[in-house]
Parts: C-alpha cells; structure tokens; sequence
C-alpha cells in the first residue's frame, strides 16, 4: 500500500493481519509518520493504534539488486539495471551490504550458499510484477540453500530438494521469515531435513514457516529442524504444521537437537502434524542436550493420522532442561516426558491429550486453553485461564504476568 495513499484493508495471512508498505506513489526524499490502526468488528467498538516512522531515501549504495525479469545487457547490481541471478548479486556485495531480491513471479534455481556478513533479503522493490516473497528451488538431493557464517537470509520461500531445505554448518548464520515447504516429496529420499544445524554455534532460526515436509519411504530419517552438535541457539516464533512422518522404522522428530547445548526454542506453533503409524513418536527430543530451554509454545494436534505422538520426549543425558508456559492440546500420546532427574516443568497446562499428566512442577494446570480459533489463530479468547497465570518472573510485552502459549512472554504478542 503506498504509504501516501488512502486508508486500505489489511489482509490476513496465516491468521495474522498483515500490510506491505511501499513508495509507488513516489514521496519524495523525507521521513513521514503512517498510522496503522486495527478495530474490532463487534459492537464494543475496541481499537489499537500505532504510529510508524517511514524514511525515504535516495537508492542505497550498500545494497545490490536482483530481478530476473530485467532484459537489459548491461546489468550492474543497481536499482535500474539489477542483476538477473542471486549468484551474481551475492558476488558483487562486500562486507556489510545487502542483495536484495525481487519477486518477479518467477522462481530463483538453487542451490545458493550465501555469502559472510551479507544479508540477502527478499524485497519486493519493482511492484510492477511480482508481489509475494522471492523463492528459491532446487530438485533432486542436496540443500537448496547453504548458510556462510555471519550471514543472513530474510524472507524467502525455500522448496524442492528431496532431502534438505537449508544447511546451517557455519557459525552464527540467521534464517529470517522464511517458508520452508515441500521438502521430501520423492519417495526415494530416505533423509529428509527441513533445517540442518550441525556444528553451527550462535544459529538463529526466526520469524519462518515450515510445511510440507515429508519422508515417503517405509525406513529413514526425518526432521524438520535437525540440531547436532551447536551451541547457544536460538528457534523462535516459527510456525510448523503438515510435517509428515509415514516410514516403518527409523528416526522421525520434528525437532531433534542432538548434543546440543544451550538452546532457546520458544514461542513457537507446532500443528497438525501427520502420522500414520501406530508407535509413539516425538515432536521435541532432546538427546545428550543441556541447558534446553522449552518456553512459551504450542502443541495442537499432533497425530492427524492414526498413531501417536509424544510432545516433548527429554532423556536421562539431557540435564537443565526447562519447560515453562508451555500449551498442549488435543491430540493422542505423551504429552512430556523427562528422563533427566535435573529439570523445571512449571506454568503449563495441557488439555485434552490422552496421557495428560504433569512431572513435578508449580502452576501447572489442565484446562482448555480456549484458542480463539485453533489451527488458525491461537490467540487466547478473553475467558482463556492461560491468561496472566504464566511464570510470574516472565512479563508479557506488556509488562503484566506473562501468559501461557506462542504469544505469552517478552516475544509474544507477534
């Protein structure tokens, strides 16, 4: 929506509300104040407003520019004559800078490994085309992206390896609000991984979407976030949903961190997930990991199919594991289980799952949490008593008593 334009709609997306702010209309060079305002559509007549800062600048000189739609010969990484392929782009930036990369409504062929201390960012810039986020594929094995150390990838949508969709094997890598989807759907792959962090210390995965991924094959391996051997990391306000465990035997965690230390994994949505075998099989596992800190997420639906699930499974070489405001709701298994003698399990409530009993803790409840739509939005309805009964030592954005759930906590609220 041009910023300088007439009040326009939001539109919903994932169950959130979301507005794209762009200069089509071609303000000038200055810094202008935009009202974003939301209204209730009953008859309480509630509203929210917040004022946003809005600089407009000439065209950056530390960002590159990719658009495969440009026809010119002469491309040079600039706004007006992008280059047509992120490789180059890449090449071009030096440390610090930016490749930004249009949505023409084509897809960008993988794979791509990244480049150190260079943000490469999905920008809808040229409007005139595309208007969705950039995506990069890739077929047949492999991943379709490779993270250098200390870079940065934003806003992508990453699909079509049969095996793996990002590899983060390097230090201190980030991947930002990107979707990754249909990973695994050759029958013949027999490793199939969403996100790969293996010897990668300081990773961060946030703000992304993962579904679709899938392993078809009667044995294998199957994570959509695969953590091995990684320090201090960090998985936050992620949305999992449609991952889809079906082999015989063999490994199947949605997220396994596997001797790994020292991992935040909170406010995250994990649903409706698919598995069609009678054995248990977990959604969290922790292996050998320490210091695993499990705070303010989601488990809603965890076996569409016909088997089991068990939300959070911890073994006895996994010690300082933490379980705070955390929700589990609606489905058939486990809801946790720690073999470690050293843990916290407090303010979480689970509801509605078949084996429902809390470990040792203080708070925890089990009532139904009252999602204001479930599998949509997971907001908590008003008469919700994961309401302000979170961990008292955790504050909401807002600085009341922390809720329970994905939007409880210092990051909810997103």
């Amino acid at each position: 929506t041009p910023f300088t334009g007439n009040v326009v709609e939001m539109s919903p997306n994932a169950g959130l509300f979301e507005a794209v702010i762009s200069n089509t209309a071609g303000a000038p060079v200055g810094s202008y104040n935009q009202l974003i305002m939301a209204m209730s559509p009953n008859g309480q007549n509630i509203s929210t407003y917040n004022y946003v800062s809005i600089d407009v600048n000439e065209e950056s000189t530390d960002v590159i520019y990719v658009d495969d739609s440009y026809l010119g010969p002469d491309s040079d990484g600039s706004m007006s004559r992008p280059f047509t392929n992120i490789a180059d782009g890449l090449s071009a930036a030096t440390t610090g800078w930016q490749v930004w990369v249009d949505d023409s409504g084509t897809d960008y062929p993988g794979p791509i490994t990244t480049k150190s201390d260079v943000v490469l960012k999905s920008v809808n810039w040229d409007n005139t085309d595309g208007s969705n986020m950039a995506a990069i594929y890739k077929t047949g094995s492999g991943s379709v992206v490779s993270m250098a150390a200390d870079s940065v990838i934003d806003g992508f949508k990453i699909y079509g390896s049969s095996t793996s969709g990002i590899n983060m094997s390097n230090d201190n890598a980030s991947v930002l609000n990107c979707w990754i989807t249909d990973i695994g759907l050759v029958p013949t792959s027999t490793i199939v991984e969403g996100i790969r962090i293996s010897y990668c210390d300081g990773a961060v995965v946030d703000g992304c979407e993962f579904s679709n991924i899938q392993l078809n094959t009667d044995s294998g391996i199957i994570d959509c976030i695969y953590s091995n051997r990684g320090t201090n990391i960090t998985i936050t306000r992620n949305r999992i949903h449609d991952f889809n465990r079906t082999p015989d035997s063999g490994l199947k965690m949605c997220i396994y961190f596997n001797t790994s230390e020292n991992v935040d994994f909170s406010n995250n949505i994990i649903y409706e997930l698919y598995d069609l075998e009678s054995s248990l099989t977990p959604v969290i596992y922790c292996n050998t990991s320490i210091n695993v800190n499990v705070i303010n997420n989601v488990f809603y639906n965890l076996n569409r199919g016909t088997g089991s699930a068990s939300g959070i499974s911890v073994d006895n070489e996994s010690p300082g594991f933490v379980g705070i405001n955390n929700i589990f709701s609606s489905f058939t298994g486990n809801a946790v289980n720690i073999g470690s003698s050293s843990f916290i399990w407090n303010y979480n409530d689970i509801w509605d799952v078949s084996s429902g009993s809390h470990p040792s803790g203080t708070g925890n409840i089990t009532d139904d949490p009252l999602f204001v739509n479930p599998a949509v939005d997971f907001h908590l309805d008003s008469g919700s008593l994961c309401i302000d009964t979170g961990d008292p030592a955790i504050l909401d954005p807002d600085n009341s008593r922390s809720d329970m759930g994905c939007f409880g906590g210092p990051r909810g609220n997103w």
